[in-house]
């Protein structure tokens, strides 16, 4: 019987960094590399808290399993690393293996201060995402809509249409097997997820399925959103 904790328990692993972030929101750099050993602490941390106190560690994926991803995701961290590239080629699929809901991963608070003050550059478009098929609905911002609503993309910057949304898929927390929460999810949010997970692009080379059902390419612009002109200038 599964244990009744669970309904109530939600575990959220952080990844601070805080040893090796600024203490001044204003001065944070994302691009700012880790070095290897600091990294692999900040993952032997992560792994002691998840064997110590998740209540639903092997529910899903046995002991074994488990320690093998342990070790494997450990060997993934290179020389060096930033934050959001520890965090999406790291942790966020280790996590993704303990199919837990209540348990996911999220930026340090000097990140997000960050990205809540960055105009950032994103995928041009919104996106309709299914198991293995992705669909413009919009275009983002006041962008001209270059390909049309309902157009079916085949590849981004070479990559397949399955092959983007299986690599998000494999690092976004789920209940068990269950997906359908995260497609929503992807849809609701795919230039962000996009930029965070594959990291900053300047254009796009799109492949897409034309009208007249011929496979065409054409390479796009990132968003960049226009600055707000409504926000007041903060005092240094």
């Amino acid at each position: 019987m599964k244990n009744p904790l669970y309904t109530i328990w939600s575990l959220l692993l952080i990844v601070c960094l805080y040893s090796c972030s600024v203490s001044h929101y204003s001065h944070y750099n994302p691009r700012k590399k880790f070095g290897k050993h600091q990294l692999e602490q900040d993952y032997e941390l992560s792994r002691q808290i998840l064997e110590a106190k998740h209540p639903s560690l092997y529910w899903y994926t046995s002991k074994d399993s488990m320690d093998f991803y342990f070790d494997f995701y450990r060997h993934q961290i290179k020389d060096s690393m930033t934050e959001p590239e520890f965090t999406w080629q790291v942790l966020a699929p280790l996590v993704n293996k303990i199919h837990c809901g209540h348990t996911s991963v999220e930026p340090s608070k000097p990140y997000e201060k960050w990205l809540d003050n960055t105009r950032r550059i994103s995928f041009p478009y919104m996106l309709k995402v299914w198991n293995d098929t992705m669909v413009i609905t919009a275009p983002m911002g006041g962008n001209v809509l270059t390909l049309k609503r309902g157009t079916v993309i085949k590849s981004i910057n070479g990559m397949s249409a399955p092959a983007i949304i299986a690599y998000m898929l494999d690092r976004l927390p789920s209940d068990g097997y269950a997906r359908n929460a995260n497609l929503v999810e992807i849809s609701g949010n795919f230039p962000e997820l996009h930029r965070e997970i594959f990291g900053l692009s300047e254009q796009y080379n799109i492949q897409y399925t034309g009208e007249d059902g011929v496979l065409k390419d054409t390479i796009i612009s990132a968003y960049f959103p226009d600055k707000d002109s409504t926000l007041k200038k903060k005092k240094t």
